[in-house]
């Protein structure tokens, strides 16, 4: 039995209450599972596994939410399963020119399927799993990079100082010209890990994340935007 939140629960009946927040975590990653070579209901057990966790190591004195621990333990889990697969991200041809076909679209978010499928020729399935990838590829400017180490500044003043759009950019060609370890290391980030929790999963210090994400990572775009 774990006291949570001044109520005494076992393992069990925490998981029935608290259930919803693990799905959540597994909704948002969702969208990539099969490219990781997983379906929906493998990263749903991922993410039970990190609520097993989080209800072990949850201490009530931290002050955290037990929903947002639940939450943030189920995200790691799945992340952590991804790099873990071996399995990086792959494309097919025709999802790639699929993905190309909507970005030509106007305000294609506004589009529901048949209208998507008239203008791009596509079938479901296809626009189903475009979709999907641009999702992964549309990163929030406003993303803080910045450690004790080094002074707090912003995702976008680093990647796009040239970039008048301060919203989001799409980086799917710069994601391309990554290194395999520095792309995961920048999508661990962008779904919102701590850069301390990414250097557990990579062995490395949180000093060092920071430095891949505000100096290789960003003289990467910066050579990339010259061009």
């Amino acid at each position: 039995m774990r006291q949570i939140q001044g109520k005494w629960f076992d393992i069990d009946q925490a998981f029935a209450k608290y259930e919803a927040n693990v799905a959540k975590a597994v909704n948002k990653r969702s969208g990539l599972a099969k490219f990781h070579g997983y379906e929906y209901e493998d990263i749903y057990n991922i993410g039970a596994i990190g609520f097993v966790r989080a209800y072990k190591n949850f201490d009530e004195a931290k002050g955290t939410p037990f929903e947002a621990h639940v939450y943030k333990n189920a995200e790691f889990e799945i992340l952590r399963a991804f790099r873990d697969s071996n399995q990086y991200v792959h494309v097919p041809v025709t999802v790639k020119d699929c993905i190309q076909k909507i970005k030509k679209i106007n305000n294609f978010e506004c589009m529901n399927m048949d209208e998507l499928k008239n203008a791009t020729g596509e079938t479901a399935y296809t626009i189903e799993q475009a979709l999907n990838c641009i999702k992964q590829i549309i990163v929030p400017g406003n993303k803080k990079i910045g450690s004790d180490f080094y002074q707090d500044q912003e995702l976008m003043e680093v990647l796009a100082p040239s970039i008048e759009d301060d919203t989001d950019m799409i980086v799917e060609d710069f994601f391309s010209k990554l290194k395999p370890r520095d792309l995961e290391i920048l999508k661990l980030y962008m779904g919102d890990m701590k850069q301390s929790e990414i250097g557990a999963i990579f062995g490395l210090s949180q000093i060092q994340i920071s430095r891949i994400l505000r100096k290789k990572i960003a003289k990467t775009w910066q050579e990339y935007a010259e061009v």
